[in-house]
């Protein structure tokens, strides 16, 4: 599934660099990879987080699984709190 988030976070990244190639060095990644995440393709969570500081998009929005993640983890913790409570 194409993740449009992404692609427009590179998109927009890109641009204000000058390139992909600039993405790619600033994060130490491939220029490869740079182009896939640019067409929405899988992005590690530790180069997503470094994307979204770089172009000022939510990581949430670049890759969702963390959003996804991050609810379990608040839900985790509501019902911890609320057996403490009792």
């Amino acid at each position: 599934m194409k993740n449009h988030m992404l692609s427009a976070a590179v998109k927009r990244l890109a641009e204000r660099l000058g390139s992909q190639a600039k993405i790619a060095k600033e994060l130490n990644v491939t220029t490869a990879a740079v182009s896939q995440w640019a067409h929405g393709k899988n992005i590690s969570i530790e180069n997503a987080y470094r994307l979204s500081e770089m172009s000022n998009v939510p990581l949430d929005l670049i890759c969702p699984s963390v959003r996804r993640y991050a609810d379990m983890l608040v839900n985790e913790n509501q019902e911890d709190c609320y057996e403490q409570k009792q």
